[in-house]
């Protein structure tokens, strides 16, 4: 009984040996997934902020180009 005790205790040592390392890169995949998603979305903001910039820049110039007229 003993014998198969120590068996069984060490199918778990292996399995928990294989395991552990692919649940630690199936989490650090995530977290780096969920920081790449983070930095698209500042990026996007960023866009988004100096396109408005550009246009509205360029839209005050061009009306007072055309009141100049």
């Amino acid at each position: 009984m003993d014998r198969r005790r120590q068996h069984h205790a060490g199918e778990f040592v292996v399995v928990g040996a294989l395991t552990i390392p692919a649940v630690y890169e199936r989490l650090s995949m995530e977290r780096y997934m969920r920081m790449a998603s983070l930095n698209m979305y500042r990026y996007e903001v960023l866009y988004q902020s100096l396109s408005l910039t550009c246009y509205l820049s360029t839209r005050d110039y061009l009306i007072e180009l055309l009141k100049e007229a």
